[in-house]
């Protein structure tokens, strides 16, 4: 074997799991208190993943990540703490995100600003909500870098509402406003379908605090 790699197992801290293979991942096996537990194959299907029965760990998914190209080990449905592909890693990075919709949030509230200076009393109100907004952004970026559930939820949970607010304001027809309409559903959207990402970070933490996660990885991206 070429390479070998532990792999910390989530929902028995302190155990680990070995795995060793050859260059390009044609054969990998994997090791459980220094006994050989499964041997697979074949690199093709490591890019989908797959899934074998053990009577030692039960089930035990092997699956490529992309970006790098490494190996996860998921067993019985929880990735090991120091996956490439770990859910709160996922998660984490989500954050970026929140801070593309804060600055975006910051530009809105300054036109509005501009916009209101003419009346000082709504023009107050407005800003007072619209800070109220942006601070929930940043809380939601800075958490959700810490790979907290909760503030991704909460991100998502503000700029849903105001997505659906800005419904209203499409009966003035104005082209700009359906096209930025438009992009918070292509926004929104997008933070639905990683909603994944905070369900399974939250079931791993039942066993890891969401922690150090030093990925200690070897890398063949020769495949």
């Amino acid at each position: 074997m070429d390479f070998e790699k532990k792999y910390r197992i989530t929902q028995f801290p302190g155990e680990t799991v070995k795995a060793m293979w050859t260059r390009g991942y044609q054969v990998v096996e994997i090791y459980y208190h220094d006994t050989l537990i499964l041997t697979h194959k074949g690199v093709n299907k490591l890019r989908d993943g797959i899934k074998y029965q053990t009577k030692e760990l039960g089930e035990i998914a092997l699956k490529l990540s992309a970006k790098p190209i490494t190996l996860d080990i998921i067993i019985d449905g929880y990735h090991c703490v120091n996956n490439v592909s770990h859910p709160a890693k996922e998660l984490k990075s989500m954050s970026t995100f929140f801070w593309v919709i804060t600055v975006f949030a910051i530009i809105s509230s300054l036109l509005d600003g501009i916009h209101l200076s003419f009346d000082l009393s709504l023009g107050s109100l407005i800003t007072l909500i619209n800070l109220s907004v942006v601070a929930v952004y940043i809380v939601s970026a800075v958490n959700t870098n810490k790979s907290k559930p909760w503030a991704f939820y909460l991100g998502l949970s503000m700029f849903g509402f105001w997505t659906l607010i800005s419904l209203l304001s499409l009966v003035s027809g104005n082209i700009f406003i359906i096209m930025v309409f438009l992009i918070r559903v292509a926004f929104l959207v997008f933070l639905i379908k990683n909603i994944k990402y905070a369900v399974a970070t939250a079931k791993h933490h039942k066993f890891d605090s969401g922690g150090n996660r030093t990925s200690e990885d070897l890398l063949d991206s020769k495949i």
